[in-house]
């Protein structure tokens, strides 16, 4: 069984599959997507059997593109779950956090975690990506001594940036609710 998801590596919806495999106790390999469109095509023309995406969260509300494919598909819901977002801040494990000169995430985490920021580091860089997930990825690939990524705990471990602070989220009451679903 082939699962998609919305990607890359190291992403919610990552740790959502894995959720969703472990208490189906299901084995499947994962195949990340750059885009929920994408996904609902390649699900639609067979090219896997199941596919995970974000559907909702709690402070930014709906997943367009996800609400949208599932009105314009044949799908059914196999199984939902909702993943706490607690964020986190990583570096390079060779840098510090005195080298920090830049942040990079997706503007909704850097609005997320807006208080610590300011607080912590005043004068930082703020520079919003398309993946949080890409960019941890680049800084232990590039060794970007100078970055620093907030997201996900989950993201830090995959790429094995040294996380210098946890929880840093403006409102720990963030939850974003998942879909497993498959054509019918």
């Amino acid at each position: 069984m082939i699962v998609g998801y919305l990607g890359p590596e190291g992403t919610y919806t990552e740790q959502a599959v894995d959720d969703f495999l472990r208490v189906r106790d299901e084995k499947a390999k994962k195949a990340p997507f750059l885009s929920i469109k994408e996904i609902f095509q390649s699900l639609k023309d067979k090219r896997f059997d199941a596919a995970v995406l974000p559907l909702h969260n709690t402070l930014a509300g709906d997943y367009g593109d996800t609400v949208r494919g599932l009105e314009e598909g044949n799908f059914i819901t196999l199984d939902t779950l909702e993943l706490k977002i607690e964020i986190c801040a990583g570096i390079h494990p060779q840098s510090g956090k005195s080298k920090i000169m830049e942040v990079r995430s997706r503007d909704t985490a850097l609005r997320e975690c807006s208080q610590y920021l300011g607080r912590e580091f005043p004068r930082i860089k703020k520079v919003e990506v398309d993946s949080t997930a890409l960019t941890m990825r680049e800084i232990m690939q590039e060794g970007l001594m100078h970055v620093m990524a907030v997201g996900s705990e989950f993201g830090m471990n995959k790429y094995g940036l040294n996380i210098v602070d946890r929880n840093i989220e403006n409102n720990s009451n963030n939850y974003t609710r998942f879909i497993y679903i498959t054509l019918k």
